[in-house]
């Protein structure tokens, strides 16, 4: 049985976009043929009631099954429901439906929709969205996998449906975790560096200082003057050869 995942809605709020449905349409509408993959006189009394809604687009709501409405649509016919899922499919509908886009809507609780949406939109396949639409009938279609399923079908205006946050949207943790990755590897080559350079300090003093006491060393045993210091480094140096 599948979960609650549609919204009846009791009736339009005044200043409501959505106009209450005509006589004529209630007429027209009670000739669809629950079941079938057929539209007729009663889709295109739905389609010229829909092409009327208006902004804004108010209701009140009351939570109904699917189940409900795929077992008893006759019951249902031409109510408002409130959908939420992501867009799956959408497909632009042939003549004499031209307008009408077909969508393919997975709610929260698995279900797939089909819904028909006149007019133009900026939906794209993926995207999450919520609205309202008129329940119209029942349909037997073949699916992607060759299965033939009966779905709910409705009718809405572009108006009435809201584009939500994306649900493939990346977690800030996430996009934050390569700024973390790499100052941490920037704070790894500086403490490396550091420390290289402290080693290197530390040994530099000891080497400068012992080649500065051996040169001391070295100048003491020269005389003051002169030439008779490089005489005496020329003889040490034929000594030390």
């Amino acid at each position: 049985m599948l979960s609650l995942s549609l919204i009846f809605v009791l009736h339009a709020t005044f200043g409501s976009g959505i106009p209450p449905l005509s006589e004529n349409v209630q007429i027209r509408l009670s000739t669809a043929v629950d079941g079938q993959d057929s539209r007729g006189e009663s889709f295109a009394a739905i389609l010229e009631h829909v092409s009327e809604w208006k902004s804004p687009i108010e209701a009140e709501f009351k939570e109904i099954p699917i189940s409900a409405l795929l077992a008893h649509p006759e019951q249902y016919r031409g109510v408002l429901v409130r959908f939420q899922g992501a867009l799956e499919q959408t497909s632009p509908q042939t003549q004499p439906w031209e307008g009408v886009h077909e969508w393919f809507v997975r709610d929260q609780s698995g279900a797939l929709l089909c819904i028909y949406v006149v007019g133009s939109n900026q939906i794209s396949v993926g995207d999450s969205i919520s609205g309202i639409a008129r329940f119209y009938k029942t349909m037997s279609m073949e699916g992607r996998d060759s299965q033939i399923r009966m779905y709910p079908t409705f009718v809405t205006s572009p108006l009435a449906i809201d584009l939500l946050a994306s649900s493939n949207a990346i977690p800030t943790p996430l996009l934050l975790l390569p700024v973390l990755l790499f100052a941490s590897i920037i704070v790894f080559i500086l403490a490396r560096l550091g420390k290289r350079k402290r080693q290197i300090r530390h040994r530099v003093p000891i080497q400068t200082d012992d080649v500065v006491d051996a040169m001391i060393n070295y100048a003491s045993d020269l005389p003051d003057n002169a030439s008779q210091a490089l005489a005496k480094m020329f003889e040490q140096s034929e000594g030390d050869a």
